[in-house]
């Protein structure tokens, strides 16, 4: 399985070259990523918990590699995306496609104003956001109901029923 930092590469890969991508940004992503990959797929895409921190779902392996930056984009090497792919199954790699273009074109403090409404916690306790928790709540997330609409999804895990082809033909057809 891989791990919260395999999705923060790629996001970091993903991002805009100019303007690179703040380390809350970066936690915002990784968190809508797991909340769609728990509701479409029925499966995380890491095994991280995700804690309620005053801005938003945290991963704290996460906070503790990438605090340094501040607000300043974060480096995190020469990856390209194609590279940072590699860690994902053909499921998650739509997950993580969907959501940097959904999300990723928010601000970060945007994002962590729809992840104050979008997951079950009491934002600033420090408890660990229940999974089973943030697949119900993303069961109604605009984004996961969009593509299920699209594809005509009888009923999750999404992957038993469509190849990864036909959802991101789906997936692309609902972004333009």
């Amino acid at each position: 399985m891989s791990t919260s930092l395999d999705a923060a590469r790629y996001f970091i890969a993903a991002a805009d070259a100019d303007e690179g991508i703040s380390h809350l940004k970066l936690q915002k992503l990784c968190a809508y990523a797991q909340g769609m990959s728990l509701a479409w797929l029925g499966r995380p895409l890491f095994n991280e918990e995700l804690e309620a921190w005053p801005h938003g779902p945290v991963e704290p392996e996460l906070y503790q590699r990438y605090k340094k930056f501040g607000p300043n984009p974060v480096e995190g090497g020469n990856m390209d995306v194609a590279h940072a792919r590699e860690a994902f199954d053909d499921y998650h790699k739509l997950v993580l496609e969907s959501v940097n273009e959904y999300y990723g074109r928010f601000s970060a403090w945007h994002l962590r104003e729809l992840s104050h409404i979008d997951f079950p916690a009491k934002f600033g306790s420090g408890l660990v956001i229940c999974k089973e928790a943030m697949q119900r709540a993303f069961e109604n997330n605009v984004l996961v109901k969009k593509l299920n609409e699209a594809a005509a999804l009888p009923k999750r895990p999404a992957e038993k029923y469509y190849s990864h082809q036909e959802i991101m033909r789906v997936l692309d057809s609902y972004l333009q």
